[in-house]
């Protein structure tokens, strides 16, 4: 079950500057709602880290589409680990 309390402190809507604002102020916080099967706190996370995590592989690997892929894989590996 959810506490209302929970929701308080989440912007709504979340726009791209306030993800990158709430998440830099409250990262423990989102990976403990993720922990909880919260659906939007991933994707908060997502859509965070995915660009700068596609970034980051292309950089080393040179090949977009493959640090697309590597990109997804982490964050899948995330949500299927998201209760250990």
């Amino acid at each position: 079950m959810i506490k209302m309390s929970y929701f308080a402190a989440w912007p709504r809507p979340l726009g791209l500057n306030m993800i990158c604002t709430w998440i830099m102020n409250n990262e423990k916080e989102c990976l403990k709602r993720i922990s909880e099967n919260d659906k939007e706190a991933f994707s908060t996370l997502f859509r965070y880290y995915y660009p700068k995590t596609v970034t980051f592989i292309s950089c080393i690997i040179k090949d977009l589409k493959i640090a697309e892929d590597l990109s997804q894989d982490i964050f899948l590996k995330v949500w299927l680990t998201r209760d250990v």
